[in-house]
């Protein structure tokens, strides 16, 4: 028992002390270079994570797409709305005895040009259209009359036994005062031969071609504004 106390309280030989203190020394000794050692585990070297780009989803890319032909219909809509379906280009010159053209241009039939002399324009008349024809109001109710536009057409000779030929200037309504201004600068070159020239262009006449199109485009446009999905949705959350 003795001899065991008296092992227990030997000093430490220094021979034994040694490595105990230079244990903590060699945990955070530097390498040679200088630099910390930066290993995971498994030893394998850290790599850079880099976030590949994700491309927008089907649902995202059909939506703009959607939105973009919409909008291209509308466009196209608009566009032919801008464009008159009927034209009445009437030209006369100066000598009466030179021919005057008239063309007519509709969207159902193709382009038509009319050609007489100058002396054989007689006058012109203000009257009630309705679909590119001259109505008589006479005996038509006030509503009935309401609806008609307001137009002028050309009366010019076609031979000498006194038959004549009426053509109307416009498919639907110019409007009174335009049909009188007119009516009286078509005149004025009937009965005043110092008048250099005529020159009259009416055009009138919506497309339906045009109306569909708006249409359509502004009903696609509002449901793809409903439906349509235009940016990605967040990515779920990682469960822990």
């Amino acid at each position: 028992v003795a001899a065991a106390a008296a092992h227990r309280c030997a000093p430490l030989d220094s021979s034994e002390a040694a490595p105990a203190a230079a244990a903590p020394q060699t945990m955070f000794r530097q390498r040679s270079s200088g630099e910390i050692p930066m290993h995971h585990y498994g030893g394998r070297p850290a790599r850079a994570s880099f976030r590949t780009p994700r491309l927008p989803s089907c649902a995202t890319g059909g939506s703009w797409a959607w939105l973009v032909i919409s909008l291209a219909v509308i466009v196209w809509g608009i566009r032919f709305l801008s464009q008159p379906t009927d034209l009445r280009h009437l030209k006369c010159p100066r000598d009466r005895e030179d021919l005057c053209e008239l063309v007519v241009l509709t969207e159902d039939e193709d382009r038509v040009v009319h050609t007489f002399p100058g002396k054989d324009l007689l006058r012109a008349e203000a009257i009630r259209v309705r679909r590119g024809r001259a109505v008589n109001p006479k005996n038509m109710r006030r509503k009935q009359v309401r609806k008609l536009g307001y137009s002028f057409q050309l009366v010019v000779r076609l031979d000498d036994d006194g038959r004549e030929a009426r053509h109307v200037m416009s498919y639907g309504s110019v409007g009174r005062s335009d049909s009188k201004s007119r009516v009286s600068e078509i005149q004025e070159y009937v009965t005043n031969s110092d008048v250099s020239g005529l020159d009259v262009y009416e055009s009138s006449g919506v497309s339906a071609v045009g109306i569909l199109l708006v249409i359509y485009g502004a009903f696609s446009l509002i449901f793809c504004l409903i439906l349509g999905q235009f940016s990605e949705p967040p990515p779920p959350r990682k469960r822990r």
